[in-house]
């Protein structure tokens, strides 16, 4: 048999269908990109969702603030009431023989800390008022700072907490008024500690016991 020579046909080239061809390729391309973006935005929210939780541990410390306007109140009162004691009973609030009433109040720092400043400043004023010269300023009122601190730390122990005041005024106070007045150490050291004492275990001690019954009981 004779094999056919017919010759093939061949189609011409469309030229727009090239063009969608070059289309779809960079559709397919572009659409493989955006749902692997998608994925890695998917996992990127696991990671930060352990973030906020730090945040709000953060915003929940809040610091307290070192002065507060109770603890300021408080110790204004306390060097009110100091200085107003022992300015109006001064008859019996200077001297050897001394029996000084708002000493009563230098055991309240056994129960606030806002004592400390307070009859600080209320024997500074007091010894200004009325007291023994520069000396009993200074001195008399570093010996209420020092015994107020010392009954601060000692508070748990109130009877032992109490004898900080008799001891430091004592000895302070009673050098003051012997190299002022000119008169034997021991014995005026004696006698301050002795009237420092009655005030503070009769009246101080009373007080503080007072004082912790109304706050229980609120």
């Amino acid at each position: 048999m004779k094999e056919s020579n017919t010759p093939e046909l061949k189609l011409p080239e469309d030229p727009l269908m090239d063009e969608v061809a070059q289309e779809t390729k960079p559709a397919s391309r572009k659409t493989g990109e955006v749902e692997a973006q998608d994925t890695v935005q998917e996992e990127q929210p696991a990671t930060e969702q352990a973030t906020p939780g730090k945040a709000k541990i953060e915003v929940g410390k809040k610091k307290r603030p070192a002065l507060s306007l109770e603890y300021l109140v408080t110790g204004a009162v306390e060097a009110a009431l100091y200085a107003a004691l022992t300015i109006l009973l001064a008859p019996i609030s200077y001297g050897t023989i001394q029996f000084r009433v708002a000493e009563a109040l230098t055991v309240l720092p056994i129960l606030t800390p806002s004592a400390i400043p307070g009859l600080t400043i209320g024997c500074l004023i007091a010894n200004i008022v009325g007291g023994f010269g520069w000396m009993d300023i200074v001195f008399g009122t570093l010996a209420t700072l020092i015994a107020a601190l010392l009954t601060r730390v000692l508070r748990k122990f109130s009877w032992f907490a109490t004898l900080m005041p008799v001891i430091t005024n004592g000895l302070v106070v009673g050098g003051v008024l012997s190299a002022t007045l000119k008169l034997p150490f021991w014995p005026t050291a004696a006698t301050v500690a002795l009237g420092e004492a009655a005030v503070c275990y009769m009246l101080g001690l009373p007080l503080v016991k007072l004082l912790k019954n109304n706050v229980k009981s609120k």
